[in-house]
């Protein structure tokens, strides 16, 4: 089982790590925390499923997870070298505080804050940049912050995680008039239907494997229902493990094989009103990335040959979640 994700967002009061993410079935997110919900404490097991004598967790003490594994069906967190605590014994959470990077897209044009005006340089395509924060004006558009007094639109930027917090200020990114406007904005709040992203995402996928002579995959009706699940539940655990601390592949349907997952999530503010748009920009993300296993090479896989796809809107945050699961 391959899995990634990835997130094209706009990060928020936070500092941070590029692009997407990929990991193996038994490497956790590493912005994943345990914390332990035994009473009074929690006791830990080697990773063959031996008590460890002289080691236990307290109640309420959050753990950073290395690996998941399974065993005799369980799953288990690794929390030191040798140590591993019960699923049953915690509750896994994605890390709300998690450093965040962005990598830019396309040359990106400069806004500086103090000056209200567009710098001469700009930021080059491909480049990574630690984001201080984020600033969300009255019109909807957003800015990222890269330096002290320097800021970049938010919608040439790529995360790898949801953000948590956007700063308003209603009047910020105004500039003299006299500048030269080379910020790229996007004012347009209407939101495309779920239906259209997945039909989009469907295409963008099978329009890849197209270009590179691999046969399409079909949309699945069982994996589509697996898909919507995860799509909900990464709204609240943006990782490839489910809320209640199991992994991904859980909620896929029994007797899948070849199974693998992909997750992303955007603002609305950075693709409007376009499904296409949303979807060419999570697969331009995909087919940049120069390591394997990775979100490219679970759409290009020859193992698979079908693909659920859910989609999930969630009104409060304006933002919109995907899952894209590959089975055979």
């Amino acid at each position: 089982m391959r899995l990634s994700k990835t997130a094209s967002i706009v990060a928020a009061l936070a500092l941070g790590v590029t692009g997407a993410l990929t990991f193996s079935q038994s490497t956790a997110d590493a912005a994943s925390v345990v914390t332990v919900t035994a009473p009074r404490y929690a006791r830990l097991y080697t990773s063959t499923g031996q008590l460890v004598q002289n080691r236990a967790l307290a109640y309420n003490t959050p753990w950073k997870v290395g690996k998941i594994i399974q065993i005799d069906g369980e799953p288990y967190y690794q929390v030191a070298t040798n140590e591993y605590l019960k699923a049953s014994d915690g509750s896994l959470n994605y890390n709300a505080n998690q450093v965040l990077h962005g990598r830019v897209v396309g040359n990106a044009s400069i806004y500086n804050d103090q000056t209200h005006s567009i710098e001469s340089r700009i930021l080059p395509n491909g480049s990574d940049w630690t984001i201080g924060k984020t600033v969300r004006n009255s019109n909807g558009d957003i800015y990222a912050q890269v330096s002290s007094h320097e800021y970049i639109n938010a919608n040439q930027v790529l995360f790898d995680a949801p953000p948590q917090n956007t700063i308003e200020i209603s009047d910020f990114g105004q500039i003299d008039p006299n500048a030269n406007q080379n910020n790229n904005t996007n004012t347009n709040s209407s939101v495309p239907s779920t239906q259209a992203v997945q039909q989009a995402f469907l295409t963008s996928i099978n329009n890849e494997r197209a270009s590179k002579g691999i046969a399409p995959l079909t949309m699945d009706n069982s994996l589509n229902q697996t898909a919507m699940t995860r799509a909900q539940e990464i709204d609240s655990v943006f990782a490839h493990v489910r809320p209640n601390g199991s992994p991904c592949w859980s909620a896929f349907p029994s007797g899948s094989n070849n199974m693998e997952e992909n997750i992303a999530a955007s603002s609305t503010y950075l693709f409007g009103n376009s499904a296409t748009k949303f979807a060419d920009n999570i697969m331009k993300s995909f087919r940049a990335e120069n390591f394997t296993p990775s979100h490219y090479t679970n759409v290009m896989s020859t193992d698979v040959t079908k693909v659920g796809i859910g989609v999930y809107y969630d009104a409060n945050k304006q933002w919109m979640y995907v899952a894209e699961d590959f089975a055979s």
